[in-house]
């Protein structure tokens, strides 16, 4: 296909699946991709020649979570796009956590959530509690670096004990009912330094 490809836009001429006559082929390609084609071309996986046809003028688009700034503007966008006269807005507080993500699938994903969003949305205005529970899971999990509740408890249960302690070990493991070994090692687990005495 690539050879095909790189023949239509090399000679200009195309001939259609199952036709006898030579079409001429006028127009622009604009071509997106998210792998390395300079590797895929050392690879061997991409033809050389259709790569310098193709790269022209190329222009590096970083992905959605190197510019959040845009996240606001893609949701307005988004929801005019897709949501009519019904929704008529998005709440600050729903447009601050959704910029807080990190959107691995660019805007598409970002689009798939304004438009679940959209669907379950039972006023005009979209809110927090509209946000899909997955990306609002991600979010807790991305906030509490990747805790656990239990990990949070458990860390939660650490600081009470020293600050009840004033910071004194041997007294927050006795608390803990735990050996001072495994409280320095679960201290430096959940990144804790005791408090100045």
């Amino acid at each position: 296909m690539q050879a095909k490809f790189f023949r239509v836009l090399q000679g200009g001429e195309f001939r259609p699946l199952g036709g006898d006559a030579v079409r001429k082929f006028e127009g622009r390609v604009i071509a997106a991709t998210n792998r390395d084609l300079e590797a895929a071309v050392h690879a061997g996986s991409f033809r050389p020649e259709l790569y310098f046809r193709l790269c022209v003028h190329p222009v590096h688009v970083p992905p959605l979570r190197a510019r959040k700034g845009d996240v606001p503007a893609l949701i307005r966008h988004f929801i005019h796009k897709h949501g009519g006269d019904d929704v008529l807005a998005i709440t600050p507080a729903a447009v601050e956590e959704l910029a807080a993500y990190h959107w691995p699938g660019n805007v598409r994903e970002l689009e798939n959530c304004i438009l679940n969003m959209l669907a379950n949305c039972e006023e005009r205005v979209l809110d927090s509690g509209d946000i899909p529970k997955a990306l609002r899971m991600a979010l807790r999990d991305e906030r509490s670096g990747g805790r656990t509740p239990l990990e949070d408890a458990e860390r939660a249960a650490i600081v009470a004990a020293l600050e009840e302690s004033g910071g004194n070990i041997a007294e927050t493991a006795r608390q803990l009912g735990i050996a001072k070994a495994t409280l320095y090692r679960k201290m430096s687990a959940h990144a804790l330094t005791p408090p100045n005495r």
